[in-house]
């Protein structure tokens, strides 16, 4: 079939430019092609065009305002959604125009097109400090000079502008005290370390991410997305645990934006599957796309995603010889049956007319 210059330009975009110039992750890559699979989409279903007859020419305006409609009402995506898919669309015309005039046009359209607005509100939901006060106090019952849920937020917020370490998020703390008194009370200034240690010893680790995750998901519309589902190893902590062996944690991460919306410890790599139904159920996932490497790939893991009403993307390698097999046996027959099927129709005739 004789594919048009924007068809080709995209092939090499994801085949050479994202993954040797840019050193895109795949991850990001995936996040890329998801964005071009509902484009392809719209114009399938909307224009009767199917993807390899796509021009430059039919990028424009009106067509992009219509593309912004469709994914409202046709599919219900969020307006972050929606956003990622037409972002994914405009760094490949920004791409593209630099090699071939005729691109610039259609990057102009893409450029133009208005998406929703996130709403801009003070507060998206109670601030973390309320989440953090459904945890426990571990220390013992004696009166205390500092809360344990404002140092649990200091933690936090320290961590999320790049102090990893507990002496480091204190000190960018106490160097902002002013500024951070407005939104916390901090009656009695910043905890010592040591505090900070005591509290972080004994607190109910299940509970305290639970709260965590309750105040990312109120902040986040994570129904519409892709979300990858992976376990990591914390190797930076294999000294400070007994045997040296590598803490496990399980992620669901948004790989629009790079955001970790859930996480579960898990004991090793051999209790993924167990984990990744369990991580699951904690997230609202309609109308989400799962993806997950081949560890993921089980019946059980592909049910619990159906019941919460989401999709999944799943990959499977020689290691699961049956449903290999069986998957390259029926591409294999949809293959042949579509060069049987073209040899029945007549040169020359759009194959979007059948």
């Amino acid at each position: 079939m004789k594919q048009t210059l924007f068809i080709k330009q995209l092939s090499e975009y994801f085949d050479v430019y994202l993954p040797s110039n840019k050193k895109c992750a795949k991850n990001t890559i995936a996040s890329y092609a998801d964005g071009f699979a509902t484009f392809f989409q719209f114009f399938k279903e909307e224009k009767g065009r199917l993807h390899y007859r796509i021009g430059y020419s039919d990028i424009t305006a009106p067509a992009m305002d219509e593309y912004v409609l469709w994914m409202q009402n046709n599919k219900n995506y969020s307006v972050a959604s929606q956003k990622q898919r037409v972002s994914a669309l405009s760094a490949f015309l920004k791409y593209a125009s630099g090699r071939e005039i005729e691109a610039l046009s259609a990057y102009n359209a893409v450029s133009g097109v208005q998406t929703p607005k996130i709403p801009r509100t003070f507060f998206y939901t109670k601030p973390l400090l309320e989440y953090m006060k459904a945890v426990p106090d571990p220390r013992c019952g004696r009166k205390t000079k500092h809360n344990h849920a404002e140092v649990l937020v200091c933690l936090v917020i320290g961590f999320l502008v790049g102090r990893t370490t507990i002496r480091r998020s204190l000190k960018w703390y106490g160097k902002h005290l002013k500024w951070l008194r407005k939104a916390i009370p901090l009656e009695n200034g910043i905890a010592s370390p040591a505090t900070a240690c005591r509290i972080l010893a004994g607190v109910d680790e299940e509970l305290f991410a639970l709260e965590f995750m309750e105040w990312i998901g109120e902040i986040l519309d994570i129904r519409g997305i892709h979300l990858a589902i992976d376990g990591k190893a914390l190797r930076a902590a294999m000294e400070k645990v007994k045997n040296f062996r590598s803490p496990m944690v399980m992620n669901a991460i948004d790989t629009a934006t790079g955001l970790v919306i859930a996480q579960l410890p898990i004991q090793n790599k051999d209790c993924e599957i167990k984990a990744i139904p369990e991580l699951l159920k904690l997230l609202d996932i309609r109308g989400s796309t799962v993806t997950t490497d081949a560890v993921g790939t089980q019946t059980e893991i592909m049910k619990q995603i159906l019941v919460q009403e989401g999709h999944f993307v799943l990959m499977v390698k020689k290691n699961q010889p049956q449903s290999y097999e069986e998957i390259m046996k029926y591409f294999g027959e949809l293959s042949e049956d579509y060069k049987k099927w073209r040899k029945t129709q007549k040169p020359g005739r759009d194959i979007r007319h059948y």
